[in-house]
């Protein structure tokens, strides 16, 4: 099923505007068609000729049956019970009706007074034209939809003129017929610059609204990413601290932190391919599969748990290009040492007390590239001594850019690991140092992450969940 697009949602949005729009001005348009009726009334009674008061003259029949005609017509569609159950195109047929009736009535009134030698046909165009801005003025509808129902009238008239005895020459009647489209022509300009206006409004005032809407959504959004994120600790033994920045609201870095009730600690650091919501949305997923994994295997190892998490990518994210790097680490503060395995990315630093840094490299590719049975990975070990500390982090800590251009590069970030003293948090020292020199201009999601081997752990603790 695909999905709907943000044209598809304005189109849906515009188009109930203009139903509300139009069955507001309809209804608008009846009770000033009623009220230019009554004021017809009030000057054929005080200003009209004798003779188009008597009703008993052809003229006057003509007049008064054409005046009851056109407030009949009116009274009909003015129905306030069926508007709010009709749709737009309903109302525009209901509309359009009304309009062709009232035109019908005045081209037959004109015909029957010409054939009475009382009025010239050509008065006709003029009192069309009038009904066609008068409904312009106040109907919502596009250029195409207010000619509709003028197009069979004028049709009627040029008939009418072309064939029945005329005292002007043929040409002449050619030539005002040719011409008699023209009486339409304000009325379209009306409706063109007024939709086009409209729509022009309609859309800076969605934009506003949906992007008012999608921060307010970004930001429930966020909470939520946030929430499944390690809590920073501290104890004796070990130290964890990272620093996350998203390049927008939502970011596809993530790291996740269980500790055993043994003190054993097991990390698991991802980078998702992609940036913003789409990424943030993997996160989640990978979120969810790793907790199903510690849960069911709480002593898995970082080969074996990437190992999984592999199998997982190929069959449910390759299909979308969606590719995975990740660092898994175990922590034994008891045996003083740690075991990782690492899925194409970029090395971690494992760093001694005295400033000398060793590379975490990769010890496979990337997760989801290969199939399962084609998947290999190798998990090492090295030995810890109080004071070591276990730097990890996501390519844009060290491609970021400056203004112009350089990246600051896996090199400096070893650099800046070896020196001396320690800073008192490696995450935020090396944020700071990496903020300064893409100068606001980064990218990529960044996310650090260390882990400091204080002391051997002898005893057992309290299982954390961070």
């Amino acid at each position: 099923m695909s999905a709907e697009t943000t044209a598809d949602v304005f189109s849906t949005e515009y188009e109930h505007e203009l139903e509300q729009w139009l069955r507001r001005r309809f209804r608008t348009l009846c009770i000033t068609l009623l009220a230019l009726d009554a004021l017809m009334f009030l000057v054929m009674m005080t200003t009209e000729s004798p003779a188009l008061l008597d009703a008993a003259r052809p003229v006057s029949i003509i007049k008064w049956l054409t005046w009851l005609g056109s407030i009949g017509v009116v009274a009909m569609h003015l129905r306030p019970k069926q508007w709010a159950l009709q749709t737009r195109p309903q109302l525009l047929r209901r509309a359009t009706r009304m309009v062709f009736l009232l035109g019908v009535l005045a081209v037959l009134e004109s015909l029957l007074l010409r054939m009475l030698d009382a009025e010239p046909l050509p008065v006709v165009y003029g009192e069309l034209f009038v009904l066609h801005v008068i409904t312009c003025l106040l109907l919502p509808w596009r250029p195409a939809e207010s000619v509709r129902p003028f197009a069979g009238l004028l049709i009627t008239i040029a008939l009418v003129q072309l064939l029945l005895p005329r005292d002007a020459p043929l040409p002449d009647r050619v030539l005002s017929l040719s011409l008699s489209p023209l009486v339409l022509v304000p009325g379209v300009l009306i409706c063109l610059i007024r939709l086009r206006r409209h729509s022009v409004h309609f859309q800076r005032r969605m934009i506003g609204q949906h992007f008012v809407s999608m921060r307010r959504e970004m930001y429930r959004a966020r909470t939520i990413h946030e929430s499944m994120f390690p809590a920073m600790y501290s104890d004796e033994h070990v130290r964890f601290e990272y620093r996350y920045l998203p390049m927008r609201e939502l970011g596809g870095d993530y790291i996740h932190v269980d500790v055993t009730p043994q003190g054993v600690i097991h990390a698991t650091l991802l980078d998702v391919t992609g940036h913003g919501l789409a990424a943030a949305l993997t996160v989640n997923r990978l979120y969810g599969e790793i907790e199903r994994v510690r849960a069911e295997h709480p002593d898995i190892d970082s080969q074996s748990l990437l190992a999984l998490l592999n199998r997982y990518v190929h069959y449910t994210l390759l299909r979308h290009n969606i590719f995975v790097t990740a660092i898994s680490v175990t922590i034994d503060p008891h045996l003083g040492h740690v075991q990782y395995a690492s899925a194409g990315h970029p090395p971690g630093f494992l760093r001694n007390a005295r400033g000398q840094v060793v590379d975490l490299a990769a010890t496979g590719v990337l997760l989801g590239a290969l199939p399962p049975d084609d998947f290999e990975i190798e998990q090492l070990e090295l030995d810890l001594t109080p004071g070591d500390t276990i730097v990890l982090y996501t390519d844009g800590a060290f491609e970021a850019r400056d203004r112009i251009g350089t990246s600051f590069g896996i090199h400096r970030l070893r650099q800046l690991l070896s020196q001396q003293p320690a800073p008192a948090s490696w995450p935020i020292f090396l944020e700071s140092a990496v903020r300064r020199h893409h100068d606001g201009l980064s990218d990529d999601d960044i996310l650090i992450a260390s882990f400091t081997y204080l002391t051997p752990r002898d005893s057992e603790a309290p299982r954390h969940r961070a």
